[in-house]
C-alpha cells in the first residue's frame, strides 16, 4: 500500500492514456504515459525514464489507447491518437509501421494477431453497435465485420484449445466465436 520510489507521476494536465507492459515477461516493466500535449513518456520500474526513448509527437495530436503487440520475435507499441488515427511504435518509441486504421477513441480495443503486423486484425465495436474487424495493414473490413452487434469486443481462448476465440458483450450476454467466424455459444 505504500507508493513505490519514483512515483506516483504527474502532470499538470492529467494524462490521457497509460499502459504497463512487460515485454519479455521478465518483471521488467515499463510504464507508458500519454500526455495531451501529444507526449509519450517511457518510465521504468523505478521511476526513471527509460534511456534510449525517441518518441516525438505528431502536432495537434496525443494518444488516447496503448496496447503491446508480441508478434513473433518482434514488439509492437500500438497507440491509438485523439483523431480515430493510430500510430505503431517499436519498444524505442520511434514509428515502426505506418498503417491507415482508423478506430474508435473511447473504447478498449481487441487484437487478433496473424503471422506478422500487416496480417494482423484489430476489433472494435462501432457507433452504429455492429462488431468491426479491420486489417492493420489496409484499413479493409473482413472477419467479423458486421456480423453481430455488441457492446465490447474482446479476444482470449475460452476452449483451452490454444487458438484465442472473439468474445461479444451483448445486452442478452456473451457470444463466443472461432477463428472461422463461427458462433460457438452464448
Amino acid at each position: 500500500g505504500r507508493e513505490v520510489e519514483g512515483f506516483p507521476k504527474r502532470w499538470s494536465d492529467g494524462f490521457s492514456a497509460f499502459a504497463v507492459f512487460d515485454y519479455d515477461k521478465n518483471r521488467q516493466y515499463r510504464f507508458l504515459l500519454a500526455a495531451p500535449n501529444g507526449e509519450l513518456f517511457n518510465f521504468r520500474k523505478e521511476g526513471e525514464r527509460t534511456p534510449g526513448w525517441k518518441f516525438q509527437p505528431r502536432n495537434g495530436r496525443h494518444i488516447v489507447s496503448l496496447a503491446h503487440l508480441s508478434i513473433g520475435p518482434k514488439d509492437y507499441i500500438f497507440a491509438g491518437q485523439d483523431d480515430g488515427t493510430v500510430r505503431i511504435l517499436g519498444r524505442t518509441g520511434e514509428d515502426r509501421y505506418d498503417s491507415p486504421l482508423r478506430v474508435p477513441t473511447d473504447q478498449k480495443l481487441a487484437f487478433r494477431l496473424g503471422k506478422d503486423l500487416p496480417s494482423s486484425t484489430v476489433l472494435f465495436v462501432d457507433e452504429d453497435g455492429w462488431v468491426q474487424e479491420r486489417t492493420v495493414s489496409t484499413n479493409e473490413a473482413v472477419g467479423m465485420s458486421r456480423m453481430t452487434r455488441g457492446t465490447s469486443v474482446r479476444v482470449e481462448d475460452q476452449t483451452g484449445d490454444g487458438i484465442p476465440e472473439v468474445v461479444v458483450t451483448t445486452s442478452e450476454g456473451e457470444e463466443i466465436w472461432d477463428a472461422r467466424n463461427q458462433r460457438l455459444g452464448t
